[in-house]
């Protein structure tokens, strides 16, 4: 899976397309090299403030028991200096490093909160979650973009495949939804 930072420039864009450097902050990093894959020099693009940064992170075997972070650091090169601008080194180092946290473990994602337990998809279960995305098509994973009207949609629609498919939950029960 790619996973993008974004990188901004201070200054005036540019006109050609350059490299900045990164480099992976030894001792704030617990993922094995195997667990991704990084290109140390990037591109910045002409004509942008804003561009991103990108690692490619694997689904190794450990990912199913543990939990593993990468942090990265803009270093200097031919064509970059690094934030000077920012003065103090606890500022400056913040705005230098970035991180991912990642593993291959099911987990409750941030857009599923109160309101989609209230009114569309009842308390969050692992179960649950990967029946959701399976009468999805695989293909919805995130709802934070999505309006009521579309969540209701796909909730009517995982409710009707609940009781096509006979799903259930860890208590051996259908799996129930707060929607009618």
């Amino acid at each position: 899976m790619m996973f993008f930072f974004e990188v901004r420039l201070v200054g005036i864009q540019l006109i050609e397309d350059k490299s900045y450097s990164i480099e992976v902050v030894k001792d704030k990093t617990t993922a094995k090299v195997e667990d991704y894959t990084l290109d140390t020099e990037q591109i910045f693009h002409a004509g942008v403030l804003k561009d991103q940064l990108k690692i490619t992170l694997h689904n190794t075997a450990h990912l199913l028991n543990e939990t593993v972070r990468v942090t990265l650091r803009l270093t200097p090169n031919e064509n970059f200096g690094v934030a000077d601008y920012l003065g103090e080194s606890e500022s400056r180092a913040q705005s230098l490093t970035a991180s991912v946290t990642f593993d291959n473990q099911i987990s409750k994602p941030t857009w599923w909160n109160s309101d989609i337990e209230m009114n569309y998809l009842g308390e969050w279960t692992p179960i649950k979650y990967e029946k959701f995305i399976e009468s999805c098509g695989g293909e919805v994973l995130d709802l934070s973009e999505y309006e009521g009207y579309q969540i209701m949609e796909l909730a009517v629609k995982f409710k009707n495949d609940i009781e096509k498919y006979g799903w259930k939950d860890k208590d051996n029960e259908l799996i129930d939804l707060p929607i009618y």
